[in-house]
């Protein structure tokens, strides 16, 4: 586990874990998170979008699209919307495009640390489980913000890293033995799900994420809590008057 954690502090060692490790378990994707979250999950990326705003979008932007649960969310509550997904692993985009075959999705197998994307594309960003896995989470908030429009809206669901202390500590044995048993009754390898407490290593306190969305230049509209705390939606807006690569302009 140590030597794991460890790489995944390095931007492109993690790239390569996360594009090889959802590569192996594309075609098994929905049945793990069902299982994983206890049958929590399609509740959780349903309330996500419930609570998008109303404002109907041209473009939504889904990344870490997976096998498109929330890209299809997204299509069925903005019925004239562009659903664009974006994911790291090839298998995973292949999936969400067998599943979903409307050509009013728009697949990409691209990596969120370089969004390609024109500046000012999306009125409305999500994305499950998308920021934990990024590289560079920092470099990852920046391309959201530049290819936001502004005043358009950002939600992102994921777990939740608690501050140093023995909630932490509580938290990432459970999330590693429970990530243990699903890896060994699925693949019969333990070590598949440990990923999810080693991910969080290196990723911010909410404290700390919260500063990083606000050094990027979103507003923070407010979080929703699930799973004892465990996982959590963030809220946010790019402000209208804000530049496409950095911090809204003064008023």
């Amino acid at each position: 586990m140590p030597k794991t954690r460890d790489a995944l502090g390095d931007p492109d060692t993690k790239r390569k874990i996360n594009r090889d490790l959802f590569d192996r378990i594309a075609r098994r994707y929905d049945l793990i998170t069902r299982i994983l979250s206890l049958g929590r999950d399609s509740s959780w990326k349903r309330s996500l979008v419930a609570q998008l705003p109303e404002e109907a979008p041209q473009v939504c932007l889904d990344l870490a699209t997976g096998s498109g649960d929330i890209a299809a969310l997204l299509a069925e509550r903005y019925q004239s919307a562009t659903i664009r997904a974006l994911d790291l692993s090839s298998e995973m985009i292949s999936v969400a495009q067998r599943r979903l075959p409307s050509e009013r999705y728009e697949f990409t197998c691209g990596d969120i640390d370089r969004l390609p994307y024109p500046d000012e594309s999306a009125d409305l960003v999500t994305g499950g489980y998308a920021l934990r896995n990024v590289p560079d989470l920092g470099r990852a908030l920046a391309q959201i913000h530049r290819v936001l429009k502004p005043g358009g809206s950002a939600f992102f669901l994921d777990f939740v890293q608690p501050p140093r202390g023995v909630k932490r500590v509580v938290q990432h044995m459970l999330l590693n033995i429970w990530g243990s048993l699903v890896g060994l009754l699925i693949h019969c390898r333990p070590s598949t799900y440990r990923y999810i407490p080693q991910s969080l290593a290196n990723y911010p306190s909410r404290r700390e994420l919260q500063d990083l969305f606000e050094k990027a230049g979103f507003e923070i509209l407010g979080r929703k809590s699930h799973f004892f705390g465990i996982m959590e939606r963030q809220e946010l807006r790019k402000p209208s008057g804000a530049p496409p690569g950095g911090k809204p302009l003064a008023a």
